[in-house]
């Protein structure tokens, strides 16, 4: 540092310190009276802050931040994508043995790491209104950020190619100019604590679902999959594979309720697999962002049908889901799920 003249100078020091750190926790509140209609759910947004940094911060003024500080800020390189050929690796030629011959290593190999993904959103700045005081090693303390209320519609859902069991979701748009951070949260249901849960990463104006916990009042029946193939053509022979699924609901409410259902269609990246599901006009879904649902039937990224529907108090439900496969009768098909 270098001065033209003799005064006084005042330094602003900063430094940097381990072993501390904050991670968000939510409290969820629903009324009873929230059924099929648009309401608001109250959403309490704290973050746990602890420090062990062997030095008191007393009467602080705090900001917690969400970046993530990184190993290295240099871009990676890509190189040039090439397509050829694959050949066959030749058989390894038989050479004969010397007993105290050296194993031939190649250079510069290595074994490919195992890295973890995790979603996270923009980096954002929380500044605390309050001073706080953190003594070293003194646990985690809670701070509230905010009171959020959110246009939330109560939703049932259910998977029941993997269980029966009908889920109470809120389905809620972020309206607010905080983003949600991964992070658990407590549900509570006419102030008694029902369930925990975790909220995913959310973007403000994104759509976010925080389950309720499973709703014993609607019960689902999954039949048996009925499966039958024939073949056809006469030069080119191909096979023909049949799946239907029959889906009962019942609603033993006595309020309607929405639903949506997730129910397997298969796709293909093969142009000989074709797949025909006349019995399903659906809508490709791209974008739900932003949207509540509506009663219909769509695709969604991963492929799947969902199929949301409106379910009269004491009444059933009767659905089926019906598609096929089209494909060389000299090939065998078989299903794999992917994530």
């Amino acid at each position: 540092m270098e001065s033209s003249e003799t005064g006084e100078v005042k330094l602003c020091v900063s430094y940097q310190v381990t072993c501390c750190g904050w991670y968000p926790i939510y409290d969820i509140r629903v009324r009873s009276d929230i059924l099929w209609s648009i309401d608001e759910i109250l959403l309490t947004y704290r973050g746990c802050v602890y420090q062990n940094c062997d030095e008191d911060w007393v009467n602080a003024s705090l900001k917690l931040s969400t970046a993530q500080p990184c190993l290295s800020g240099i871009m990676p390189e890509l190189g040039s994508l090439q397509a050829i050929f694959h050949k066959p690796t030749p058989p390894p030629s038989v050479q004969p043995t010397h007993p105290f011959a050296m194993k031939c290593t190649h250079f510069g190999s290595t074994t490919p790491l195992n890295t973890g993904v995790s979603e996270s959103v923009m980096s954002t700045i929380f500044d605390v209104p309050t001073r706080k005081t953190i003594f070293s090693g003194s646990g985690e303390h809670k701070i509230t950020f905010a009171l959020l209320d959110f246009d939330s519609v109560m939703v049932h859902q259910t998977i029941p190619n993997k269980n029966t069991n009908v889920y109470l979701v809120a389905s809620a748009i972020n309206d607010s100019p905080y983003p949600l951070l991964s992070g658990s949260a407590s549900v509570y249901f006419d102030n008694s604590f029902i369930a925990q849960t975790r909220i995913k990463s959310v973007s403000p104006g994104e759509r976010f679902q925080c389950s309720l916990g499973v709703d014993p009042a609607v019960k689902v029946e999954y039949k048996p999959a009925y499966k039958y193939s024939e073949q056809a053509g006469l030069i080119s022979k191909s096979s023909l594979t049949f799946h239907e699924q029959k889906i009962i609901i019942k609603n033993t409410k006595k309020d309607k309720i929405l639903l949506m259902l997730t129910e397997y269609v298969p796709k293909s990246t093969d142009e000989r697999i074709k797949l025909i599901s006349p019995e399903l006009d659906v809508v490709e879904d791209k974008n739900m962002v932003g949207k509540i649902l509506s009663v219909g039937r769509r695709i969604n990224a991963d492929n799947n049908l969902e199929w949301t529907l409106s379910i009269a108090g004491k009444a059933e439900a009767n659905l089926l889901v019906k598609w096929s496969i089209d494909y060389p009768s000299t090939e065998t098909i078989e299903y794999k799920e992917y994530f």
